[in-house]
């Protein structure tokens, strides 16, 4: 589970690590992916949630990426996530908040960084 964050600390992009094609971190991700969108300039720090389960990630991600499960609303948060969390569509919401707080408790990493883009 990672968050790209600005410099001021507001979230930018929520992702949750793996994926059914193999494994896939986060730095994969920056490399594969997120170096060629349009926020990756404003990242200035990535913090990355490890060692959780699959309930704890799929739940962080949803509640960090803030809408509602079917994508109607919009609550704040992840500002350049384009689809909702997936948890309540896999698991139910009556345990989302349980299993984001149990994610919000497990071990975490930050870095900064300055991505520099050709474009």
């Amino acid at each position: 589970m990672y968050i790209y964050a600005d410099k001021d600390g507001r979230i930018l992009y929520v992702g949750k690590s793996g994926g059914v094609g193999g494994h896939r971190d986060w730095v994969t991700r920056l490399q594969e992916m997120h170096m060629e969108t349009e926020w990756i300039k404003m990242a200035k720090s990535v913090t990355v949630y490890y060692d959780l389960d699959n309930r704890q990630m799929w739940a962080l991600e949803e509640v960090l990426i803030g809408r509602n499960p079917d994508g109607s609303t919009r609550y704040g948060h992840a500002r350049y996530n384009q689809k909702p969390g997936e948890y309540t569509q896999k698991f139910g919401a009556l345990e989302l908040a349980c299993d984001a707080a149990a994610a919000m408790k497990g071990r975490v990493a930050r870095f900064t960084f300055a991505a520099r883009t050709p474009f």
